[in-house]
């Protein structure tokens, strides 16, 4: 019984590690993984097309602000002045605003 409960803890342990795990890497901080502007992403387009990207969703009420948008993988998160209130605005990838809060 021994010997067979080593023969099939072997067998998994070499299972587990002839495996393949591609490590995916979340961007989620400023300028890429290294912060150093280099994104390890291929085959993006090297020339826009004539009339630009194609526009997905668009929110017209941050107010007031110029700040670049940070985006996961199931969240963007952008910041807005309305009223002198600072906000950081929480939406799902089809543009649907999930959450609004005061930031000071």
């Amino acid at each position: 019984m021994r010997k067979t409960k080593g023969i099939v803890l072997i067998v998994l342990i070499a299972i587990v590690t002839s495996c393949n795990f591609e490590k995916k890497t979340e961007i989620s901080q400023w300028r890429g993984p290294d912060r150093n502007g280099i994104y390890p992403e291929k085959d993006l387009l090297t020339e826009w097309p004539s009339e630009g990207p194609e526009l997905l969703w668009k929110y017209e009420d941050l107010g007031i602000g110029h700040a670049t948008a940070s985006v996961t993988k199931n969240q963007v998160f952008a910041t807005g002045t309305i009223d002198s209130i600072s906000y950081i605005f929480s939406f799902d990838l089809e543009g649907t605003l999930l959450w609004k809060k005061n930031i000071g």
